[in-house]
């Protein structure tokens, strides 16, 4: 019994033969898949746990993303990672996924001619995005011969 006690002693261990497993650091990031418009921005949330450093570095394979978890997409549609890896551990990290689409407004018909009176409907879309509103100016041009 003496024994044991010196080999948990010698090994760091505290409470007996069992002694107590060291905490896993592990990290999230919150949300976890986003979709946003090309240049658009989100802010990214890590959580750290298992140690009481629960700073992270962040980095991306696309756009930009500062320190404080801001990200930035690029003007190119595609889906890209951001992550974040604890400072206390490197070797843990979490994965977010951004989804970037590029939008584009239509009308239709691009160019149109008229006679005098006359009236023609357009036909407007949004395509890249869940807000398909339009707003239209319509300008008036009077001919005078």
């Amino acid at each position: 019994m003496a024994l044991c006690a010196a080999i948990s002693a010698a090994c760091g261990r505290s409470g007996g033969p069992q002694g107590t497993a060291p905490a896993i650091v592990e990290v999230s990031i919150d949300p976890a898949a986003v979709a946003i418009a090309g240049g658009g921005s989100i802010r990214f949330i890590a959580a750290v746990t298992g140690t009481s450093d629960a700073a992270v570095t962040w980095s991306t394979d696309a756009g930009t993303i500062d320190q404080s978890g801001i990200y930035t997409a690029p003007n190119a549609p595609g889906t890209f990672s951001v992550t974040a890896r604890s400072r206390a551990d490197p070797g843990r990290s979490a994965t977010a996924f951004v989804s970037v689409s590029t939008i584009s407004v239509g009308l239709s018909p691009q160019a149109v001619t008229l006679a005098p009176e006359a009236m023609q409907q357009f036909t407007a879309w949004v395509t890249g995005s869940t807000d398909t509103r339009v707003s239209c100016v319509i300008a008036t041009f009077r001919l005078v011969a």
